[in-house]
């Protein structure tokens, strides 16, 4: 679930359904931190359309209205009290209904200080992370759509609070840097949550 703010409007919306899968092909650890190094992929199905004429849709955090395909790595490093990970990737977005919204480059750093914690029960994460994302231009029957893409950099403080199976992550967004293409609205804030649930 995504909830997105600007002077204007507000929108809240739900995401893609995804399914991803991670590997872990890297792991180290001494007396003093630990290591590792993870390669996913992930294929997000639409639950809604995307309308070229419905502009507050756009806009919005939304469905891409049609299947997508993610591949990324990740790299982190935790010591007993912070943790720190960096984690480039890259979407690629497919047409539906002659519409193609703009594959995205994206790349995060973050910094962690463990707040409190159980061993073998629960921690909980105080994050700063700083998330990037590159959008290509929209496509309208292969022809570039002029207020679409842009280069976006937002800082997220956020609250990450895991058990052996659930993990809960909720934060708030602030645009550093916003670079956008023709004349769009600019982001104000964001709020965004996770809840992941794990096997095994």
């Amino acid at each position: 679930l995504f909830r997105s703010s600007t002077r204007n409007n507000h929108f809240t919306t739900l995401s893609d359904i995804t399914v991803q899968i991670e590997n872990a092909f890297y792991n180290f650890e001494n007396s003093n931190h630990e290591d590792q190094a993870t390669l996913l992929g992930a294929i997000s199905i639409p639950d809604q359309k995307t309308d070229v004429n419905d502009t507050r849709r756009l806009s919005a955090p939304r469905s891409y209205g049609s299947s997508s395909y993610f591949a990324g790595l990740t790299y982190n490093r935790t010591y007993v009290d912070w943790l720190g990970f960096i984690s480039p990737g890259f979407l690629v977005t497919t047409t539906r209904n002659h519409l193609r919204l703009g594959s995205q480059y994206l790349y995060q750093a973050g910094i962690g200080r463990n707040l409190i914690g159980i061993t073998d029960r629960f921690v909980a994460i105080g994050l700063i992370e700083f998330n990037g994302q590159y959008t290509k231009k929209d496509t309208l029957f292969g022809h570039n759509l002029r207020n679409t893409g842009g280069n976006v950099i937002t800082a997220v403080p956020s609250l990450w609070f895991s058990t052996k199976h659930l993990i809960v992550q909720l934060g708030i967004s602030f645009p550093v840097i916003q670079s956008l293409n023709g004349n769009q609205t600019p982001m104000h804030y964001g709020f965004a949550g996770d809840l992941i649930w794990t096997l095994g």
